[in-house]
């Protein structure tokens, strides 16, 4: 955008949020879940567009995407306001090409893909985790609290709809409470990656290729910011 006269910003930019919380094991921030109960920080809290941005006109529109504001593209060749040439797709296509399409590697995705989800089913049916579920459950119960596991209480409609009460907050609370007493998050972690280090080396050969491919996206990435 710089070489093309423009100076590029985030469309619809908004205020700065906290990153969300990793919910893989369910809830962990016992901040937020008295503040929140089990909603994600952007649910209980949506981001505001930001006031202060303005839109693109319609020169830096076409410059970023390389077609006009009714989305028809630019023909090849058209000069953007000093007088450079805008590269096909725009600024987003050069980027795409100079930072993805090389070093794209769908078999590399799938593989990692499949390892990040069926490593955590198969780690549901493990005994250790299904008797830390049953710990976890006692405590709970203990607290007059009725859920089966941690995934069953986040997942419930009661804490999903309508407005955080005082009992979702409650027992999003007892959830931490009980995850810290019977050490159920360290128990589920080491179980999923016993199962996920068997599936990797079952796929080194594609999954190295995958990590020497993203690093030299990171490089290439890296020489942009350096120019």
């Amino acid at each position: 955008m710089k070489r093309l006269g423009h100076r590029y910003r985030q469309e619809g930019a908004t205020d700065q949020v906290p990153a969300e919380e990793n919910r893989r094991y369910g809830i962990q921030d016992t901040s937020r879940a008295a503040a929140y109960g089990y909603r994600p920080y952007s649910v209980a809290n949506p981001p505001k567009p930001d006031t202060q941005a303005s839109p693109y006109t319609r020169s830096e529109w076409a410059s970023l995407t390389g077609s006009n504001v009714e989305g028809k593209e630019l023909p090849a060749g058209t000069k953007s306001a000093n007088g450079e040439i805008v590269p096909q797709g725009g600024c987003r296509g050069e980027a795409d090409r100079t930072v993805r399409t090389p070093f794209d590697y769908p078999a590399g995705v799938s593989a990692a893909r499949a390892i990040y989800f069926e490593g955590f089913k198969k780690s549901l049916a493990d005994p250790s985790v299904e008797k830390a579920f049953e710990e976890w459950s006692a405590c709970m119960a203990d607290k007059n609290y009725d859920y089966a596991s941690p995934l069953a209480a986040m997942g419930s409609s009661e804490f999903t709809q309508g407005e955080i009460t005082a009992r979702e907050r409650a027992v999003a609370q007892a959830d931490i409470s009980c995850k810290k007493k019977v050490r159920l998050v360290a128990r589920w972690n080491a179980v999923e990656s016993r199962i996920e280090k068997y599936m990797m080396r079952e796929k080194s050969a594609i999954l190295a290729e995958l990590l020497r491919r993203q690093k030299a996206k990171i490089d290439a990435a890296q020489n942009i910011l350096e120019e």
